[in-house]
């Protein structure tokens, strides 16, 4: 029996990509004057049709893209990829 992947656990794995790739960990936060911005680069999970995907925000904070680039996912599989990309930058980091 396989164990149920949350959304909880999505979104553990999310901070810790922004963690490694040193970015904002929420998307939007407040400025000085209390309106809401968004933070550039930050990574976030993108909830659609019961579906998850992985975005990250623009580097003007404009809009998003579809890190992986595969759409929405179900969470088994989003979570897969997710420690995928981690893998990929772990293993590229190992290499500088």
């Amino acid at each position: 029996m396989t164990n149920r992947i949350t959304e909880k656990q999505l979104f553990a794995v999310c901070e810790r990509i922004n963690r490694t790739m040193e970015t904002p960990l929420a998307p939007y936060a407040r400025n000085e004057s209390g309106q809401i911005v968004p933070c550039a680069n930050a990574y976030m999970i993108d909830m659609a049709y019961g579906r998850y995907s992985l975005h990250q925000m623009m580097p003007e904070g404009t809009g998003e893209r579809d890190v992986l680039g595969c759409g929405h996912l179900s969470k088994r599989d989003l979570i897969d990829r997710m420690y995928a990309f981690l893998a990929g930058v772990d293993a590229k980091s190992a290499q500088s």
